[in-house]
């Protein structure tokens, strides 16, 4: 990948950014150095098994002491239905970290509902640019672990 575009994505302070073998063991280190908890993955149907990532992120995950649970089923382009779905089960599992395993649609609907379920609100109230920012401007999210496996 062009080092710019790297240099770019990492001049982002909310922003980590890995490629390749080592994007695996990164996520491991700050899983281990954030400590114990529960993640929730979000994907689609059936392609992180048939990519074979959703296992080898679960072996990643195996000597840590971190729980997890999954939401599957998200569709192309998802409705809102689905993202108020994601909350629900967000809400349900009251996860120390969120992961979205999949394509731009996976990891758009699972950054839009661990948002509203950190700030609260609706969709309606985050849609526009800047809207979360200008709203809460001293507020910090937590990350969304996204794991593309499209290219």
């Amino acid at each position: 990948m062009n080092s710019e575009i790297l240099d770019l994505l990492d001049s982002y302070p909310d922003t980590a950014f890995s490629c390749g073998d080592a994007a695996l063991t990164e996520f491991s280190m700050l899983l281990e150095a954030s400590g114990p908890g529960k993640i929730v993955f979000f994907t689609g149907r059936n392609s992180a098994e048939k990519s074979g990532a959703l296992t080898r992120i679960l072996s990643e995950l195996s000597p840590f002491d971190i729980e997890s649970a999954r939401f599957s089923g998200i569709e192309e382009e998802p409705c809102t239905d689905t993202i108020y779905k994601m909350l629900d089960f967000l809400k349900q599992e009251k996860p120390d970290y969120v992961a979205a395993i999949g394509g731009g649609s996976i990891m758009d609907a699972a950054k839009a509902a661990y948002l509203l379920y950190q700030a609260g609100g609706t969709l309606d109230d985050y849609f526009g640019m800047n809207k979360f920012s200008t709203r809460f401007p001293d507020k910090k999210l937590r990350k969304v672990f996204c794991f593309p496996t499209t290219s």
